[in-house]
């Protein structure tokens, strides 16, 4: 039986090691910029960023004490005190207040960007112009928040 040099073996189930360092990198990223979000916004300590993000990251209890050498008694009051301090009630609105500041905090440092003003059909503008040739400016946050919530606000209303 002759082999086919055209035909590649099956590839693993799991990606090269190179591919995983990676996507732990980026994880890790992520996981800094919702960190560094409830940082600034609720002044969490040293441990109490370290507890957030394992928590984010998904680690239980258990895991994070291993992780930070300490007693896993120490890591639910911890959750508690971090759990307070956001106050929030649980891993999914801690990780939902997260999101939000951390989309905040990218939306405060993206520069403003402008909508490019109207194409004038007359070479002058003048004071006759119809408004529609008005120059228009689009805020920096324009088109921020998702068209459901605007639905839920009229609704409200």
């Amino acid at each position: 039986m002759t082999t086919d040099p055209t035909v590649f073996p099956r590839s693993p189930l799991r990606p090269s090691p190179a591919v995983e360092d990676h996507r732990v990198a980026r994880i890790n990223e992520v996981l800094e910029l919702l960190v560094a979000g409830l940082r600034d916004a609720f002044t969490l300590s040293e441990r109490e960023q370290s507890v957030a993000h394992s928590l984010l990251f998904g680690r239980n209890s258990y895991a994070i004490a291993t992780r930070l050498g300490i007693d896993e008694r120490r890591v639910l009051q911890d959750i508690q005190d971090l759990l307070a301090k956001t106050s929030t009630d649980d891993r999914e609105a801690l990780m939902r207040v997260a999101l939000r500041l951390a989309g905040e905090r990218e939306r405060a440092d993206a520069p403003i960007h402008r909508a490019p003003g109207p194409v004038h059909s007359h070479a002058n503008a003048g004071p006759d112009a119809p408004a529609s040739c008005s120059t228009v400016s689009r805020s920096r946050y324009a088109g921020a928040w998702p068209a459901a919530n605007d639905r839920r606000l009229r609704a409200a209303d």
